[in-house]
This record gives C-alpha cells, structure tokens and sequence, in this order.
C-alpha cells in the first residue's frame, strides 16, 4: 500500500513545529539564563558599589583634622538600612528589575582599636606615601648617636663610688687652719649648691619656661573612655625631686632608667612615617593652632608623658630633654682635662677640710656631676626657648666652669650659639624614636583624635569608630521564564541569590 504525498507532507508539518518549539525553548533557555546572569552580575555590582557608598558617609570632622576615614562610630545601626537604600535606588528604573526583594544584614566590624590599630597605621601610611614621607633629620641620628649604651654605661661606671659622707659646706675641720684658695674653693661650692638646690625646689620645668602664667593648664575632661586604657600605661618614667648633692645615688638611678628602650617595638623599625604626620597635625609646647580648639595644648608631649594634664606632660619632656642632654654633658665632662682637673683639685681641697681625702674622687665625680647639672639646665632651657643646642659637646661649646657657674644658671645665661645644633622639635622627634613603641603612640594618638573630635561632635569615641564592615545582601526575584510547559522544565521556586563582602577602606 503507497502512502500518500498529503500524509508525508503533515508529518513534516509536525516534525518542522516540534523542532521550531524545541529551538524556541533552547533560545528561551539561552537568553532567560543569559538573562539572569546578566541580572545577578549587575546586582553584584550595585552591592558593591552600595558599600562604597555607605562609607563615604565617614566622620568628616576625623577626616578634616587628620585625613583618617572611618564611619562615625554611631552609625553602625543604619549601615544595613542604607546599604538596601543605596541598592534599591539602582534598581529604579524598574523593568529589567522589577520584583526584587533585597534584605542586607551586617555581619561583623572592625574598629580603630582593633588588630593594634592597624586601620589607622595603614591609612597613615596611605596618607604619607601620596604626600612623600619625609626623612627622618640626619641631626636625630646624630642625637642618638651621642646618647648610645656606652654613654650611659661610662655614667653609670663612674658614679659607682659613694660621694663623703658629710656635706663639705656645712662642716670645718677642728685643728685645720683654712688658707684663701681652701675659703675660695669652699665659697665656690656653698653658692654653687645653693643654686642647684633652689631649681631642685622650683623643679626644671619652672627653671626652663620664661612665662610661668602662659603655660596651658588644659587637662583631658576624662579618661574612661580613652583608647589608651586598652594597653595600659608603662613609661619609664624619673624623678629629680629631692635629688642629693651629697650623695649620687638617684643619679644613678636615673642615668640607668633613663636610656633603656626596646628595639623591637620602637620607631626605628618600621613606622618612622608616623614622624612627619605628628608634627603634621599635632600640637607641641614650640607649636599651636589658634585656628582650631583643641582638649590638650602640648598634644605630641602627651604622646610621651601620657599625663591627663599638659602642665604634666610638658615637665616629664623637660625632664626627658634633661636627661638626653645630662648624658651627652657627663660622657664629654668626665674626658676634658680642664675640667676633670678642676674638680678632682675642688675635691681634694673640700674633702682635706674634713680630714677625708680618701673621699676627693668620689666628691670630685659628684662635683662634675653638678656641673652637667647646671650644663644642660641651661641648654633645655635654650631649647624651650627655641634656639638649638649642638648635639656633640666640644670645649668651643661648653658654658660653665666652676668659677661662673652659679652666677650664669642664677641669671639664666645665654648658651654658646653651636655651628649646628638642634631644636626642640628634633628633640621632640628623638624622644618619639627613644621612647614609644608603635602600638602605645598609636593609642594615645586616638586619645587625641577622639579628643579633638568630640568637641565637634560630642560622644564621639575611637573606639567604635567603624574602619572596615562585612555584611550579606539577599536578593529575590522570579526569574524570566517561570515555567516551560512543554518540555517538562519547571522553575517553581524563586531565585534567592547571596551576596558577602569586606568593604574597607582602600
């Protein structure tokens, strides 16, 4: 039996249809996946760029005064609703997006205070690469280089004996008839010790300051909430209260506290950027700014004292200045002839008055002490005054003797102006190097941040100050072909899309 032309052709008919549905299905498939692809990349997009958004709402005033960017520490609550408005308002023009549902939660944040305070030390970093670090002076190498182990070792081996036991100007021996130069050496030392006791009394940050009234009296409204507390407080830390003429026992003491820092945790490692920055935007005693308030007036000197006060602050720098140019005074005085002569002679005449000569080298060492004393009182003082001090002591520069010695710290004198020398601010910076590990300056840098800031904006704590956030947006929609009845693919449910991201600043 033939078949007929008319049967074949209807089965081509239906062969022809089927593979048309079939490629329109295969298209629908194509361009709905394309579709959809193309839809959650966009989406992804939009995430991103909602963070980037949110974190451009940082705290204006931190970024103002220190180029810091960090979210107010107060607005962690609207970070998740903000983030769904910023996405949402790309999803305005509808169509291509329409049925959307977005819900974005936040995950977790950091601080300021977290991971030492990394955020802040990398975005200072930032800051002064873009700006080009500046180096460290070579004068600060110079500093340090005079105020090494050895010196203070050399110090410390030389006031090991035990001073007389009586004060030379207070006793007479009872058979010894004095001569002149016995009355002129003993004369000497009774105004000498008298002028040294007086700034003992007034204290070297009295002695150093030319106007006492202009000292800021400033002091940190409160300390509960500073970044600082996290680490605690571990100066090393002396006193010249009380210091005895007489015996050099707290000499000692300070010559061996006073020096000793930890390599590994100072700013010669690897943040001497941190250098430029402070003196970039922090206040000093040399250094105001009348054009903003501020909560404490000597701000880089609270990095080093780390006192609630500045009147506290500004007298342990003087008393660390004190000691940098006390070590570099004694490890010169000790080698000059002239003057070790001089003192071993005042010694041995003041010691054979009481009938102790075996005490002339230990008085003779307390003598060149003193002498130091007087010497860097009046270099500090300079230094205050903002005139420099030569980082190397020669004969050219040394002021004192015996003979004057009580006259020009009485009248507080002039130094010899030095060929090179350097300021406060280089002193400054050495003490910085000397004294603070990265992590404790760092903190007591956010003291003064969160200080400052929450004079504009009161409540305002480092602490919370927001550096980085992770949080997750879910976005829902149906897709664009629900179901193709035909071939038996269904999409019943919903597409849920997940979204997780790290936004920092970068």
């Amino acid at each position: 039996m033939s078949v007929r032309s008319s049967d074949r052709s209807g089965q081509i008919s239906v062969l022809l249809a089927l593979l048309f549905f079939l490629m329109l299905g295969i298209s629908l498939l194509i361009f709905g996946g394309m579709r959809e692809y193309g839809k959650t990349a966009l989406i992804e997009a939009f995430f991103d760029h909602a963070g980037e958004e949110v974190l451009t709402q940082y705290d204006c005033a931190l970024y103002d005064r220190y180029h810091v960017f960090m979210l107010d520490p107060r607005e962690e609550e609207y970070i998740p609703g903000d983030g769904k408005k910023a996405v949402e308002d790309c999803f305005a023009s509808g169509g291509f997006f329409r049925g959307i549902d977005t819900e974005i939660t936040l995950d977790s944040r950091k601080t300021a205070t977290d991971d030492n305070g990394k955020a802040l030390l990398d975005q200072i970093r930032r800051w002064e690469t873009c700006r080009g670090i500046k180096k460290i002076p070579d004068m600060v190498n110079e500093l340090l280089k005079n105020t090494e182990k050895k010196t203070v070792e050399g110090a410390l081996r030389d006031v090991e004996a035990e001073p007389p036991r009586d004060d030379p100007a207070g006793e007479e021996g009872t058979d010894h008839v004095e001569t002149e130069e016995e009355k002129k050496v003993k004369r000497t030392w009774k105004e000498w010790k008298q002028v040294l006791g007086d700034v003992l009394n007034s204290g070297i940050l009295l002695y150093v300051v030319d106007d006492r009234s202009k000292l800021s009296s400033l002091r940190l409204p409160s300390t509960k909430d500073l970044p600082s507390k996290e680490i605690g407080r571990h100066d090393l830390t002396f006193s010249l209260d009380g210091l005895s003429l007489t015996g050099l026992g707290q000499l000692k003491e300070l010559v061996s506290k006073g020096l000793t820092y930890d390599k590994d945790s100072s700013l010669l490692t690897s943040d001497a950027f941190l250098i430029p920055y402070l003196f970039d935007h922090f206040t000093h005693y040399r250094k105001g700014d009348a054009k903003r308030s501020h909560r404490l007036s000597y701000e880089m000197e609270y990095l080093l004292g780390g006192k609630t006060g500045d009147k506290a602050n500004l007298k342990y720098v003087a008393d660390q200045m004190f000691l940098l140019r006390f070590l570099v005074n004694y490890g010169y005085a000790v080698t000059d002839p002239e003057i070790r002569g001089e003192a071993e002679a005042m010694g041995l005449i003041l010691t054979g008055i009481l009938g102790f000569p075996e005490g002339a080298e230990a008085a003779a060492m307390l003598l060149i002490a003193s002498l130091c004393y007087g010497e860097s009182l009046l270099e500090v003082r300079a230094l205050f005054s903002g005139k420099e001090v030569a980082p190397v002591k020669t004969k050219a520069n040394w002021n004192l003797t015996f003979s004057n010695a009580a006259a020009k710290l009485g009248s507080r004198a002039e130094i010899i102006k030095p060929d090179k020398g350097i300021n406060y601010e280089g002193y400054l910076t050495g003490l910085l190097i000397i004294r603070s590990g990265s992590r404790k300056l760092l903190y007591r840098m956010m003291d003064v941040m969160q200080g400052n800031v929450s004079l504009d904006e009161p409540g305002f704590l480092m602490k919370n100050a927001i550096s980085s956030f992770t949080w997750t947006g879910e976005f829902t929609w149906d897709p664009f072909i629900r179901r193709i009845m035909a071939f038996g693919l269904g999409f019943a449910d919903r597409y849920t899309m997940k979204v997780r991201r790290t936004v920092i600043y970068n």
